[in-house]
């Protein structure tokens, strides 16, 4: 987890005992801004950002990294850091296996992800009621820390008979199986899994933002690819 190699870096000489002379290190959420971490011993040190303001980029020590990973060109593009050199390889998206549709409805609307202000989870579900969905099923948690956001913005929408809150979902292959289409409205994913995994099952996915545009077809990078990526990286 993130709070064990922070914890490690609070005891100065703990990381820098574990690495061994050419190793290659990827840090995430780490700043590496001790002075007590010797990275010219190392054969490369490289930053996976998977964020975008929940942990700026710009927080790292440059002069200790040789490389930043982003997962997408939005995200990079977001950062616009430019101290250390960049490289994007998406994440892989496990596959999912749709099983068969057991709701009797005409069209079920779906909305997934956290639910929070980010992800703007109300105006997905107004979206998929204006869209004329006989249901809608929502699957996130609701965050602790925007307590009010569910009582003013989520709660009245919920309220219709129309809509189902499902809470979080472990099972996407179920998950997914009553699925019509899936509405989005956040506009700082830095990955959307949901895009992929909705592009992987062929079932329509509809951003907010994006109605009454023409939309680019998804690629789907396949594992393969990935590692092929990351192979040379590694090098």
């Amino acid at each position: 987890t993130s709070r064990q190699p922070q914890l490690v870096l609070k005891d100065n000489n703990i990381l820098d005992q574990i690495l061994k002379d050419g190793d290659t290190l990827i840090c995430h959420l780490l700043p590496l801004d001790s002075e007590h971490i010797d990275t010219s011993r190392l054969k490369k040190v490289i930053y996976a950002c998977h964020e975008t303001d929940v942990y700026r980029v710009d927080n790292i020590n440059p002069s200790k990294f040789d490389l930043i990973h982003y997962v997408s060109e939005f995200q990079r593009d977001w950062h616009n850091y430019t101290k250390v050199p960049n490289v994007v390889i998406p994440n892989v998206v496990t596959p999912i296996e749709k099983q068969k549709k057991t709701l009797d409805y005409e069209k079920v609307g779906g909305v997934i992800g956290a639910v929070n202000p980010v992800k703007r989870t109300h105006v997905a579900i107004q979206a998929a009621l204006d869209d004329g969905c006989d249901k809608v099923l929502v699957f996130g948690l609701r965050d602790p820390n925007h307590s009010e956001y569910w009582d003013d913005k989520v709660s009245p929408v919920v309220q219709d008979p129309k809509v189902l809150y499902l809470d979080s979902c472990d099972d996407k292959s179920l998950m997914y199986s009553d699925l019509d289409v899936v509405y989005h409205s956040c506009r700082r994913e830095t990955f959307n899994y949901v895009e992929k995994e909705c592009a992987m099952l062929k079932i329509p996915f509809v951003h907010t933002d994006d109605v009454n545009k023409e939309k680019e077809p998804i690629t789907l990078v396949s594992d393969t690819e990935i590692m092929k990526m990351w192979e040379e990286v590694l090098k």
